[in-house]
């Protein structure tokens, strides 16, 4: 969202005059959008808040931003997620006055006081990382806890005779040496001062339209001088990389989630693109919706990125709590000006807060930074992960030298936007979400009927009932814990996904899936299962769950399912196995190998994969194809036809 089309600052001054108003004490945000030739100056008063409903906002009024917000991790609370209370405190800046100037006179006038920092640690050794990374593989991803997650490490220091003017030319570094940025920032407070440049826009609002930016995949760009020809070639080997790539689209999912619950239409995937920086190159997408929500509900509702903290969220805020020894202030949580615009509707504009720079007004130092942690994860390199992350704000500190760089604009012409080497990604992925499916309308047979939908943990659910909707179907959501709001007349009850182990016998979530999937196999009335419900209903009818052989959270596999051969997105850790002697099941079973990957019998019908996943190129169609199966029981299988028989009829949107 470019910075001209946010606000209308009330004049560009000179810096000179910036630097005299700073000087004279007092709270203040200097912001530098992503491209703008110009850094917003935001002065005014500043309070502490309890919850993002206390944001103070005028009814209408001047173009401009009302607020700049500092939102500690510790808020997540407000969504029932579990988090280390550190004390930090929701600070609202209340904009009095709105400023601008230019970036290239800052740069000029700016004070350049050299700084001295001393006692520099990290408070994870790369041992110590290392061993994290290692016990979330096989102690969290192992065992169906998720499908990555993103540990916090802390570098710590102490910075000598620390200063509003040294905090300003630590800025001025960030302004010469960072590209790429999407906010470059410089705000003061009496508790702290925040600098950084945030790669990431968390969500956005602006006339309607919601945005949110999920990136992940990194590239690390060579310190020797290398020819183009071979950096392009390493670049063409990062996008080939399935780790990076499936890195990326597991973060896709979980945001797309979230824009699922924001956004009545969803959201709409962009890309994929790259996002060069001094140090790294990074892969990303844009999500796009529209929503009517206030600002301050689309910050508590997508409280956090998936990029910072693993998936599914609320279950990564448990393993986030249990390996992080302490809270993690800002790192991972928000920014966010909220404002006014030209035609009078309010904005929203927030990064997330990584790559930043956390000063006490006694000098103390600390900048979090984390990798993520995925199935395949090598210890060593997601330690050299961190470090690379941090090596431009380093130099902006001046604990490392600044080194020559190229352009983003010289990695976007070895690689450009439209090349067929990065757009191949999105051959393999959901034409609905790409909003490019010619079918993804409503669908004849399933157009009125009602369906409740269980949720166990995993938003994944939001995204099947988003599907559901679309095919005309009335969807009621509830959560697992939620039995008096359950509507179990639906037509259809759903068991969603949900991380842990199905086999649990401690576990009160696993034995309400348990006895929900019972009754109503006991009542012989529609039954759709998925993913974590899909083992449940397995195990209900007498299949072994075990761990897989090799786990795929995050995984994209090619399967037969019922004659047909499917692409589909997978995320887990456990399966249910065929009995050696398959013959003579009153149901019909999906297999890949011995791993049962749909059941379809009387009355019910289950996928161990995501139909409603990005990865899963048909997942509309298969949806719609499972829920009519457990609908219709003398339905036939598809057949491997092109249309098969007993196949969804979807009409165009």
């Amino acid at each position: 969202m470019p910075h001209q089309d946010l606000q209308d600052p009330s004049g560009v001054i000179s810096a000179t005059e910036v630097l005299r108003l700073i000087s004279e004490g007092g709270p203040f945000g200097l912001i530098r959008h992503e491209n703008s030739s110009t850094i917003d100056v935001l002065l005014g008063s500043v309070t502490t808040l309890d919850a993002l409903s206390d944001v103070p906002s005028r009814t209408r009024g001047a173009p401009g931003p009302d607020v700049l917000l500092l939102v500690p991790y510790r808020q997540i609370t407000e969504r029932g997620f579990v988090a280390h209370d550190d004390g930090a405190p929701l600070v609202c800046l209340q904009v009095e006055r709105h400023l601008a100037v230019e970036v290239s006179d800052f740069v000029e006038r700016c004070p350049q006081p050299e700084l001295s920092i001393t006692d520099t640690t990290y408070d994870l050794d790369d041992e110590q990382y290392g061993e994290i990374v290692r016990r979330i593989v096989a102690d969290e991803i192992g065992e169906g806890e998720g499908a990555n997650f993103v540990v916090r490490r802390t570098l710590e220091g102490q910075i000598e005779d620390w200063s509003t003017d040294r905090a300003l030319g630590v800025f001025r570094n960030l302004l010469l040496n960072e590209v790429g940025a999407y906010w470059t920032f410089c705000i003061q407070t009496p508790e702290r001062t925040l600098i950084g440049a945030s790669p990431e826009r968390h969500i956005s609002s602006r006339s309607g339209t919601v945005t949110m930016n999920p990136i992940s995949g990194t590239f690390r760009m060579p310190s020797e001088d290398i020819s183009d020809v071979e950096l392009q070639e390493r670049l063409v080997a990062f996008l080939s990389d399935e780790k990076e790539r499936l890195e990326l689209m597991m973060v896709v999912d979980e945001e797309l989630k979230m824009m699922a619950a924001l956004c009545p239409d969803g959201g709409r995937v962009i890309g994929p693109l790259l996002k060069p920086m001094s140090h790294l190159v990074h892969t990303e997408y844009m999500l796009e919706g529209t929503s009517k929500l206030d600002p301050r509900d689309l910050l508590r509702g997508s409280m956090f990125a998936a990029t910072v903290l693993g998936s599914p969220v609320e279950n990564a805020c448990r393993v986030v709590k249990r390996y992080e020894a302490s809270g993690r202030g800002y790192y991972g949580a928000v920014l966010a000006e909220i404002g006014w615009d030209e035609q009078g509707q309010q904005y929203l504009d927030a990064p997330i807060v990584i790559r930043t720079a956390d000063i006490d007004p006694q000098g103390r130092l600390r900048v979090g930074v984390g990798a993520t942690l995925v199935r395949d994860s090598v210890p060593e390199e997601e330690v050299a992960e961190t470090k690379s992350k941090l090596a431009g704000l380093l130099v902006a500190l001046g604990m490392a030298p600044a080194r020559s760089r190229r352009s983003r604009h010289s990695v976007h012409e070895l690689i450009p936007p439209d090349d067929p080497r990065l757009t191949v990604r999105n051959e393999q992925l959901s034409p609905f979400w790409l909003n490019e499916s010619p079918f993804a309308g409503e669908v004849s047979d399933l157009a009125g009927r009602t369906v409740e939908l269980v949720s166990a943990e995993d938003d994944f659910s939001i995204m099947l009932a988003h599907m559901l909707r679309r095919m005309g179907m009335r969807v009621h959501a509830s959560s697992w814990r939620e039995g008096d709001e359950r509507r179990l007349d639906a037509d259809v009850l759903l068991v969603g996904p949900g991380p842990g182990d199905p086999r649990a016998t401690d576990s009160p979530r696993m034995a309400e899936l348990r006895r929900l999937v019972a009754e109503r196999l006991h009542e012989a009335r529609p039954l759709v299962a998925v993913c974590l419900g899909h083992q449940v209903l397995a195990d209900a009818l007498g299949f072994e769950l075990r761990h897989k052989r090799a786990v795929v959270q995050g995984a994209q596999e090619e399967i037969e399912l019922f004659g047909r051969r499917e692409l589909a997105g997978f995320y887990n850790t456990f399966t249910a196995v065929l009995p050696r002697d398959g013959r003579g099941l009153p149901f019909d079973c999906a297999v890949d190998g011995d791993e049962v990957v749909a059941i379809r019998g009387p009355g019910f019908a289950s996928m161990q994969f995501h139909a409603e996943s990005v990865l899963t190129p048909r997942g509309y169609q298969l949806l719609a194809d499972t829920v009519l199966a457990a609908l219709a029981p003398d339905r036939s299988s598809p057949s491997s036809d092109d249309q098969p028989e007993g196949a969804a009829t979807v009409s165009p949107p």
